[in-house]
């Protein structure tokens, strides 16, 4: 069954040959639907297609519909959700639950994101109340201009990662005798755009700035927790290095704990990547010492 576009004819089609067609004919019949569902070429009689594909007597046939639930309209998607949510094999049923999963996590980011941008423009209502139009719109210019450099940054990691794919998927071409050293070094990069997403996505949370008096020693160890993770996560061999901590549990100090964490965290990965790798060529220790004075710390 080839990709069908007209899907009064294939619901047509489907009614009448329903007893004597493949059901991989029919299975191909609803990943067509769901590609058009996807890429936004579906009319309204994609859903009565859907539904009688729903009931189909393969669940190889109705679990690909279950996965273009992700891609129907909110009114649409409860005619079909009902019948699959509770389908018998659970391999339909597990399909149905991703795609509706994915769904509500697409709608929470979207409300998420509809509020931070509400709460920004009710911040230059009140500027412009306060100050007046000139310095909202100063305001408005400054917003611009940091959006475009933190896009332009984030266009400047993506563009060089997926140089470096492009080259390796070339050579993956080029030179099939080099394809498995080739396929790992794709495997990298992809690790690595996959970390570079993350960091962006946690870049542009809004960072707690509260200040509360912190035990330094505590700030300390939740940062080398978290830098031995990032640090292993990016392949590094860190099992032979020392870390020595000097810093007495009497030191407290007033700061916003997430911000500290994670600056501290940063410096402390830096260091146990600059010493991982052969044992035998470098110290491998790594060392965080903190004094008190009069005045700070």
């Amino acid at each position: 069954m080839q990709s069908v576009i007209n899907f009064e004819e294939a619901t047509a089609w489907l009614r009448g040959t329903s007893a004597t067609s493949s059901w991989s004919d029919r299975r191909d019949l609803a990943r067509s639907v769901v590609e058009s569902l996807a890429l936004g070429q579906a009319n309204g009689g994609a859903l009565a297609l859907l539904c009688e594909l729903a009931d189909d007597a393969k669940w190889e046939v109705r679990r690909e519909v279950a996965e273009g639930l992700l891609y129907l309209s909110d009114s649409d998607f409860f005619h079909v959700a009902g019948k699959l949510a509770g389908d018998t094999n659970s391999f339909v049923r597990q399909a149905a639950e991703r795609a509706m999963d994915r769904r509500r996590q697409i709608a929470k980011e979207a409300g998420a994101a509809r509020r931070t941008v509400d709460e920004i423009n009710r911040q230059v209502e009140l500027l412009e109340k306060s100050a007046g139009p000139d310095a909202a719109a100063r305001a408005w210019k400054i917003c611009d201009r940091y959006g475009e450099l933190v896009v332009g940054s984030m266009v400047h990691d993506l563009r060089s990662i997926l140089t470096y794919l492009k080259s390796h998927c070339q050579a993956l071409i080029d030179e099939a005798n080099k394809r498995r050293k080739a396929a790992v070094r794709v495997r990298s990069d992809l690790d690595f755009l996959q970390r570079t997403i993350n960091d962006m996505e946690s870049f542009t949370q809004p960072v707690p700035s509260q200040r509360h008096r912190e035990r330094l020693a505590d700030i300390v160890r939740a940062a080398m927790d978290l830098a031995h993770a990032n640090a292993v996560e990016c392949g590094n061999d860190v099992s032979h290095i020392e870390v020595r901590v000097d810093v007495p549990d009497s030191i407290t100090v007033e700061v916003a704990r997430h911000g500290l964490v994670m600056a501290l965290a940063n410096v402390i990965k830096n260091a146990l990547e600059a010493c991982a790798g052969n044992a035998t060529e470098l110290a491998g220790e790594v060392c965080i010492a903190a004094t008190p004075s009069d005045e700070c710390v």
